[in-house]
């Protein structure tokens, strides 16, 4: 979330729903659809940041323009996301720390130093 909104996105889910409205210019009326993106959206668990802003977890959000409408009225440009819910994002938010390593070094800082081999 931004410093000005710091509730806008639910922290844990990556939740967000909201009209955007703050739009310079004007929307060609031939711009219709829906905008997917993925990428890094929860840089870390519980206070511990990710080295690497890859390492990140993932979050979708879409953008939606809807048609103009025959009145002129404002288009309603809408926004959504959500954090993509892997089975290893969800284990590490229940244990409220890394568990993984990230593939640019991201992770578990403790068991650097644990010469036991992992399991499970």
């Amino acid at each position: 979330s931004p410093p000005e909104d710091p509730d806008l996105i639910d922290p844990n889910t990556g939740y967000a729903e909201y009209e955007i409205d703050d739009i310079e210019g004007r929307i060609p009326d031939n711009l219709v659809g829906t905008l997917y993106r993925n990428g890094p959206g929860k840089f870390g668990v519980a206070g511990e940041r990710v080295q690497h802003v890859l390492d990140a977890d993932g979050m979708v959000y879409k953008i939606s323009f809807p048609p103009p409408d025959e009145a002129g009225s404002p288009r309603r440009v809408m926004f959504q996301s959500r954090f993509v819910q892997t089975k290893e994002f969800q284990e590490e938010q229940a244990a409220g720390r890394f568990l993984y390593r990230g593939v640019f070094g991201s992770g578990p800082t403790a068991e650097i130093f644990d010469k036991r081999p992992k399991t499970g």
